[in-house]
Parts: C-alpha cells; sequence; structure tokens
C-alpha cells in the first residue's frame, strides 16, 4: 500500500477510547521507559548507553501503537523508524524524538557514550511524548498505566496499585505511604517464594537472594530507602517512591514469569 492511501484509512479521532490490546501494549511501552529510567539512574557508562536504547524503544513501539490504530501498515514487514515519522505527520514532539534516535543511532553504531545531561533530557523527551500521545491518541492518563495489571495474582496486584494510588496523590507524606506500601508489598511476596523444581514442583518454599537475579542492585537501593525513610529529603521523596513502585512491580512480575510465586494460603491466587 502507498503512504498517501494508508494514512486516509483512519484519521485519529481525538481522546478516543484505547482498547484493552492497545492499553497493554502501552503499558508495555511504559515498562520500557521505566526500565530506560532505572539504567538512567546508575552513574556509570553501559547504563547511560542502555538508558537512551530503552527510551528510543518506548517511542518506537508507541508510534508503532498510534500506526495501528489508525489503520497504516508498513511497506514491507516492519516499520522502520523513518518510515512511522512519515506515516505519522502529526506528532507531538516530533523533532525531539528524531534527535532521541539519531542519538540512539550514534551509540548503536558509532559506540558513543551519552553523558548524564544527555541522559536526563531524553528521560524527559520521552515521557512528555507517551504522556501526551496517552491523552491525545487513547484517553488515558500515562501516569495511571500501570504494570500493575499484569500481576496475576489478585492479592499481590491489589497490594501494588494501593502503593501507586498513594502516589498519585502527589504529596509527601502519599510518597512515604507509598514507600511503606511497597515494603509490605516485598514483604508479603517474599512469603510466598519458592524455587520451582523441573517437575513443576515446590523444592523450597523460603526467600534467598538467589530469587533476585539481576535485581540485586535495586533490592539493595530499596533496602537503603526503607531503611532511611524518614531523613530522605522532601524534594527526593517522589524519585524514591516512583522507584519503589517500579521495582516491586518489576520483582513481581519476574517472579511471576518463572513460577516461583507460591499460591495464597487463602486460596485467592488467580483472577
Amino acid at each position: 500500500m502507498g503512504e498517501s492511501k494508508d494514512t486516509k484509512q483512519r484519521e485519529p479521532v481525538p481522546g478516543e477510547r484505547a482498547s484493552e490490546t492497545e492499553k497493554m501494549r502501552l503499558i508495555l511501552a511504559k515498562g520500557l521507559f521505566l526500565d530506560g529510567c532505572t539504567h538512567a539512574s546508575e552513574s556509570n557508562k553501559i547504563s547511560r548507553m542502555v538508558a537512551i536504547h530503552q527510551f528510543d524503544n518506548a517511542v518506537e513501539m508507541a508510534l508503532k501503537i498510534i500506526a495501528s490504530k489508525r489503520g497504516i501498515s508498513p511497506k514491507g514487514k516492519f516499520f522502520t523508524f523513518d518510515e512511522l515519522l512519515k506515516a505519522l505527520p502529526r506528532l507531538p514532539l516530533k523533532e525531539q524524538i528524531t534527535n532521541l534516535h539519531i542519538q540512539r543511532n550514534l551509540i548503536q553504531h558509532g559506540g558513543d557514550i551519552p553523558d548524564l545531561e544527555t541522559v536526563v533530557k531524553y528521560r524527559g523527551v520521552t515521557k512528555d511524548f507517551l504522556t501526551a500521545i496517552a491523552e491525545s491518541e487513547f484517553a488515558l492518563s500515562f501516569s495511571k498505566l500501570g504494570m500493575a495489571s499484569m500481576i496475576e495474582d489478585s492479592k499481590l496486584r491489589g497490594l501494588v496499585e494501593n502503593a501507586q494510588s498513594s502516589f498519585d496523590v502527589g504529596t509527601a507524606g502519599s510518597y512515604i505511604k507509598c514507600i511503606e506500601l511497597c515494603n509490605h508489598t516485598l514483604t508479603e511476596t517474599q512469603r510466598r517464594v519458592a524455587v520451582i523444581g523441573r517437575q513443576g514442583t515446590i523444592q523450597t518454599s523460603f526467600f534467598s537472594f538467589s530469587h533476585l537475579g539481576r535485581f540485586r542492585s535495586s533490592y539493595a537501593r530499596f533496602h537503603d530507602i526503607t531503611a532511611r525513610i524518614d531523613r530522605i529529603p522532601p524534594e527526593k521523596l517522589k524519585e524514591q517512591a516512583e522507584f519503589s513502585v517500579q521495582f516491586i512491580t518489576d520483582l513481581i512480575l519476574k517472579w511471576q514469569e518463572e513460577g516461583a510465586i507460591r499460591e495464597d494460603r487463602t486460596g485467592r491466587q488467580k483472577r
């Protein structure tokens, strides 16, 4: 199909409600963005490079969701980034997300290492872009798009959603409560983590650091946050609370994928 014909198939409807599939894809795009934020908070060169890649991945995924919603198909099997930009002429922050993609190419193809200022700039660009398109294209609040909806265990999902709700209030006290709720959620989750054998049977039912995998450094950071919660400067509370929700959500999803979360003794695990 030609580009102009594809574009006319489905004009965007401002504020049109997203389908469940679109919502889930947007949640995954947000997950990429949040993973980039985690890497951006670390002070090493590799993490800064990965952060830019994840910000670019989140933007590109969002563009593909918009194209799909508007009924626009790629000429070949997949869209390239440039094809997406041409197919979607009306986009917020178009110049900025283009520059982000250029920065990503400099890293991937030239081995360039972005400085912290560049990473912080594109973290903001990515968040602003995703926030804008979530509202304008899908009538959704980006801040309320949560990976928590992917948690199968109803009790754990509810605990994470409560923490997110506290974060959304947006006050110093609510950020502290959010962190405390995340800590309670971690304790409840650890209580139910198990080692699953090859036949799908539970071999052990206690938490150990071996369960953490790549989350060990994030676990250490979260432990530090909870240990000094009363001494966190007010201007840092939002950042620490946001990290806490992301950390506990990602960790539960990791253990869920591994089949390592035991069923709640009340028998209310599945939706």
